[in-house]
């Protein structure tokens, strides 16, 4: 191949994607992105674009759900996570989606104390994750079982500043 004819197709290949950018991949990639920078806010906000947008189909619904689900656990909003998180279960199709949305479902309700209902998510995680034959994320869901049950074990203490003992 003459060196005009590689040029030229490689100029090509360089300028097509930019004429087929999609706008709601855009806007997922830099919700993903703000919540892996850990910049919260700019999460929700492109989450909130998205989900403003009509034509959206079930997985980018699902992944703008879990940006948004995410960045709301991460700032500690739990009770306003949650029915986004809820919201990505219904829209999973897969093991693999379903796994993901249990994961987060468990930890949500973990961390609102809500222990019954974590064991309940993670055991779902470690099932779809056995049916995935996915060792990792088994390793995590028993990991995350674990963490719950030792929360359960766990009595509360309160300190008592007058006798400065435990109660």
């Amino acid at each position: 191949m003459s060196r005009l004819r590689v040029t030229l197709l490689l100029a090509a290949t360089l300028f097509v994607p930019a004429a087929h950018a999609d706008p709601i991949i855009d806007l997922l990639k830099a919700c993903f992105n703000f919540l892996g920078a850990q910049d919260y806010p700019r999460a929700l906000e492109e989450s909130a674009s998205l989900l403003k947008l009509k034509k959206l189909g079930r997985e980018d619904e699902r992944y703008a759900h879990l940006c948004r689900g995410r960045a709301l656990h991460n700032t500690g909003q739990f009770k306003g996570a949650m029915p986004e998180l809820k919201r990505v279960e219904a829209l999973s199709r897969s093991q693999e989606e379903l796994a993901v949305a249990y994961n987060w479902l468990g930890q949500g309700y973990s961390a609102m104390g809500d222990l019954a209902n974590a064991e309940l998510y993670h055991n779902r995680e470690l099932l779809a994750a056995r049916a995935l034959g996915d060792k990792g994320r088994e390793a995590m869901a028993l990991n995350n079982l674990a963490a719950t049950s030792t929360k359960k074990a766990t009595p509360t203490r309160r300190w008592s500043s007058t006798n400065n003992q435990s109660t």
